[in-house]
């Protein structure tokens, strides 16, 4: 028994000397803490999206989201959004849309402000837009909608 274990032991050691001298020097990238030139704290975030090639956007399941155009300097949206987000996507750097709990709204200023769809009855677990005013949606029960901005939001 005690060999066993001891063998088990230097099983793992071995993995982690292994990793710490093969894997890791192999790794081309590196996490860096943002050095962040605002004041910004963020809360659990649930979706960090590319807004075609003028910046980011950054959302929280709270329903706050945040503009950079670099990556290091963030502003929260003038607008926030009332629900409890859990996804979202920018087709360009000006047309997105942002969803979750019973709750899609949509951006065409690169998310500087941002407008409610109405009548949204299922949590929206992912969504992905296809033009700059077409949106697909993935929802509770395995029901796919889709969304024509101005229009109504339809299921598939």
């Amino acid at each position: 028994m005690v060999k066993i274990m001891r063998n088990s032991m230097l099983k793992s050691i071995y993995t982690i000397l292994f990793a710490l001298l093969f894997i890791q020097p192999a790794m081309s990238g590196s996490w860096l803490k943002n050095q962040s030139k605002s004041d910004v704290s963020f809360g659990e975030v649930c979706a960090l999206v590319r807004r075609g090639d003028s910046g980011y956007c950054l959302v929280q399941k709270d329903g706050a989201i945040f503009l950079s155009t670099d990556g290091h300097s963030w502003v929260r949206s003038s607008k926030y959004t009332l629900g409890t987000l859990s996804c979202a996507h920018f087709y360009d750097e000006s047309n997105g849309v942002a969803a979750g709990a019973k709750f899609l709204e949509y951006t065409t200023d690169g998310g500087v402000n941002w407008t409610k769809v109405d009548n949204v009855s299922l949590n929206v677990n992912a969504v992905c837009m296809v033009s700059e005013k077409e949106a697909v949606l993935a929802c509770d029960g395995g029901n796919i909608g889709r969304y024509v901005f101005g229009k109504t939001l339809t299921s598939q």
